[in-house]
């Protein structure tokens, strides 16, 4: 065999984490393929989630101490907790009394938990945010092999699903710019977070997927598993993989209409 074969073997086999994120975001079906050939590392899934955790975990706790922004994150929660509760007293389950009791205990030690939760937030995104990962990625690992027959294992579906990561803390950086630029919450570059919709609303949930981040994040999930599991057709994992994300939102919004206990659980 030639030098050629060699240089090209080495090529695959050298793939750095610059290469991985520029790859990701110049030419995502190649860095996914060229990970596949050289097989799967733990700093590849990890790193992108670490970093987008940690950023995420500093911007939070940033725009909790930032008094403006913090008592419009108050109001927006008191708003909806009155509104959960008023469901309640509507169906019968408590009177107005024994909930406006509730409503006012909560009010009274809203500032003492928002200071015990800043940092109870910094450490728990890191951690929801892993376990999220590892869900998912499971999930959709079994989504694709029984709907795609997709061969790959665990970790191939770590990297697929982690790997955007990369996207996902680009966009939260701008969110973080945005927020402390307008002085006011927000928690993605959704239509329905510019605009400021309210997404208990079916209107409201289909207009939080309007969000470029998260349609280029998941398309490049759709393209990570598509590669990762030999899947020939790229286009229909992808497909799927909207449709999945944007089904399970409307799933969880009628969930929360059946059962409106469920909205003081955020469905």
């Amino acid at each position: 065999m030639g030098e050629g074969f060699y240089d090209n073997f080495e090529q695959e086999e050298n793939v750095s984490v610059s290469d991985e994120i520029v790859g990701i975001f110049t030419e995502p079906s190649n860095i996914f393929s060229k990970i596949k050939n050289r097989g799967v590392k733990t700093i590849d899934w990890l790193l992108p989630i670490l970093i987008f955790a940690i950023v995420v975990s500093i911007i939070n706790f940033l725009s909790l101490n930032d008094p403006e922004i913090r008592m419009q994150i108050q109001e927006k929660q008191m708003a909806k907790i009155e509104k959960n509760f008023q469901t309640l007293v509507d169906n019968g389950t408590m009177t107005q009394e024994q909930a406006d009791q509730q409503i006012d205990k909560i009010s009274s030690k809203m500032d003492e938990q928002f200071e015990k939760g800043k940092w109870i937030q910094f450490i728990s995104t890191i951690l929801v945010t892993f376990v999220l990962v590892l869900f998912l990625a499971g999930f959709f690992m079994l989504v694709i092999k029984l709907g795609f027959k997709g061969s790959g294992t665990f970790k191939d579906a770590l990297v697929a699903y982690g790997l955007p990561y990369y996207i996902l803390t680009l966009g939260y950086i701008i969110v973080g710019l945005l927020m402390f630029l307008l002085g006011r919450p927000l928690n993605s570059l959704s239509l329905a977070a510019l605009l400021n919709v309210d997404t208990s609303s079916l209107t409201g949930v289909l207009l939080a997927k309007l969000d470029i981040i998260g349609i280029w994040f998941y398309a490049l999930i759709g393209i990570g598993f598509a590669k990762m599991f030999n899947v020939k057709s790229v286009t229909k994992v992808v497909a799927w993989i909207y449709i999945i994300w944007i089904g399970f939102a409307i799933l969880l919004y009628f969930a929360g209409q059946a059962f409106p206990f469920l909205r003081f659980f955020g469905f």
